[in-house]
């Protein structure tokens, strides 16, 4: 597909939380589908955009890369596919899928002509950072990607402003892009999250009330400024995936979402959604 303009049509953006598949104690039915239906508008959004590629924001677990860890990097290859096996094993489902080559050699040239050093991956598992929200954005696995990795839990992590200044180097290098015409970008994300301490299964409710409300007047940059690393540590060891939040709010600007929530579920925990729609 060779485009003249390319289009950035939704920006899209959901909890990872992987005990949506393989609690032991999953909510009641009724509690369940209300928030599977939050979910299913980012699949709705998509279609109405007509997003045919998507470029998809993740921080990986320590599953991706283990000797060298870049801040940033583009996946450029052919497909992609994840979780990783002990993910699969635990319930998460297998995703695979193709990856839009030329564009995304395109946003890496570009993405380094702007002052980003992203590194290229061309070897790569998606787990569930990646694969969580794509099953539900596009559960037909016929969209194809553009991964985009962060680092957002080995020190030395980024300043917050630099993962907002890398979004928008990827929306001007999407901009001049000719081998996509309508992208959808996606920010895999959690708000207040304790993983694996004392504090596990605890929440601070005035941070992500914070951050809602943020979110929902449209304050994008303004949550940049306010909120640093110190706060997000405070909030849990996991909320620093919040960061990748910060990279889509620089693709999109002060824009108000179509979109916005976050609860906690008994039996799984945080989820949170958003959706912008540009067109």
């Amino acid at each position: 597909m060779v485009s003249t303009v390319a289009k950035i049509v939704c920006g899209l953006a959901m909890t990872h939380n992987p005990r949506i598949f393989y609690t032991t104690t999953p909510p009641p039915e009724a509690e369940k589908q209300r928030i599977l239906k939050v979910f299913a508008k980012l699949k709705e959004v998509r279609e109405e955009t007509r997003a045919e590629t998507l470029l998809i924001i993740g921080n990986h677990h320590l599953t991706t890369f283990l000797e060298t860890i870049p801040s940033f990097a583009i996946g450029v290859s052919e497909t992609a596919h994840g979780p990783t096996s002990f993910e699969v094993e635990a319930g998460i489902p297998a995703y695979r899928c193709r990856v839009q080559y030329d564009a995304a050699e395109h946003l890496l040239e570009k993405c380094v002509a702007n002052d980003f050093d992203v590194a290229r991956a061309s070897e790569y598992v998606l787990d569930h950072a990646f694969t969580i929200p794509l099953w539900f954005i596009s559960p037909e696995m016929q969209t194809p990607i553009i991964p985009v990795f962060t680092n957002v839990h080995v020190p030395p992590i980024p300043r917050p402003m630099r993962f907002y200044k890398l979004g928008k180097a990827l929306a001007e290098g999407v901009e001049s892009c000719k081998h996509v015409e309508r992208v959808g970008v996606v920010a895999s994300f959690n708000l207040s999250l304790n993983v694996g301490n004392s504090r596990m299964g605890r929440y601070d409710e005035k941070f992500d009330r914070l951050f809602i409300e943020g979110m929902s007047e449209g304050r994008l940059g303004s949550l940049v400024d306010e909120v640093g690393l110190d706060r997000m540590m405070s909030a849990g060891n996991s909320t620093v995936e919040v960061l990748n939040l910060y990279t889509l709010f620089g693709v999109l600007g002060d824009r108000k979402p179509v979109v916005c929530f976050n609860e906690v579920v008994k039996g799984w925990g945080t989820v949170s959604a958003a959706v912008w729609k540009l067109v």
